[in-house]
């Protein structure tokens, strides 16, 4: 659905393992599930990753080097997309049984 650079998508990961390990230590369990909601929620919205342009070629006239870049993706589909969505689905439903069960 979405195509996002891969800073956006490490950002928003190191956000949500920072608001998981929070909730551990802090023995706040409402934070490891929304820190897990927000995992999934990132593995079901993105479809590739952006990891910025390769050149190609290059093309010298004069003192001007022009180059030529083709975009390079990380296609977030198949085994990385389902590993990566299960592990936050985990990380959630263990969040929200602690937080049932501990209130």
């Amino acid at each position: 659905m979405f195509d996002i650079p891969y800073q956006l998508f490490l950002g928003f990961v190191a956000i949500s393992i920072i608001m998981v390990i929070v909730g551990i230590v802090g023995r706040k369990a409402i934070l490891v599930f929304v820190g897990g909601i927000f995992m999934f929620s990132m593995s079901i919205l993105t479809d590739n990753i952006d990891m910025g342009s390769i050149p190609t070629s290059s093309v010298a006239s004069g003192s001007t080097i022009t180059y030529n870049y083709v975009p390079d993706f990380f296609v977030f589909d198949q085994w990385p997309k389902i590993l990566f969505g299960m592990f936050s689905a985990i990380i959630m439903l263990t969040g929200w049984m602690v937080y049932r069960t501990n209130g």
